[in-house]
């Protein structure tokens, strides 16, 4: 899931598992890259989690933004795009493993072409305007994800 497109707390319904992303101005900077409302669906597990960060981490926010800067700068603001990848600079730095938040978009992208969505599903999901944008920069399909879906394609036509 996205970090920057999620902004508000309003926006999640914790009730169904939605998260609805809305294009709007945020004073963190934030954007969503669609023009139109979209909805999200999250695991049960996710929505747990969020739970857990707003009873442990979330504190005394004077506003419902989502993701809040606890750890050095401006206490307690919206979190922003650069405050995100800072962040992801140092947990890089001490585990040794390299990610990005953008990474987590192109890896969600990928297993659920490997699971079998059908593309316009993943776009959709995605919000991207063109089905190109998900395929050509977001699909990162191996031979061996080729292999699995002629296997898979061989054994159904063999029923």
């Amino acid at each position: 899931m996205p970090l920057a497109k999620i902004y508000c707390a309003c926006d999640i319904r914790s009730y169904n598992g939605e998260i609805e992303i809305v294009p709007r101005t945020n004073s963190n900077g934030a954007l969503a890259k669609a023009r139109s409302p979209y909805t999200v669906h999250i695991s049960k597990e996710l929505m747990e989690l969020y739970a857990d960060y707003l009873a442990h981490e979330y504190q005394e926010a004077t506003h419902d933004y989502v993701f809040v800067n606890w750890w050095g700068g401006r206490i307690g603001a919206p979190m922003t795009y650069p405050t995100v990848i800072d962040l992801f600079r140092k947990l890089s730095a001490r585990t040794g493993l390299h990610a990005t938040p953008h990474m987590f978009r192109h890896t969600h992208a990928t297993d659920l072409l490997r699971a079998g969505w059908d593309r316009a599903y993943v776009q959709r999901r995605l919000g991207h305007a063109q089905i190109q944008t998900t395929v050509n920069t977001y699909a990162h399909l191996s031979s061996g994800d080729l292999g699995s879906m002629f296997a898979r394609y061989q054994k159904e036509r063999a029923r």
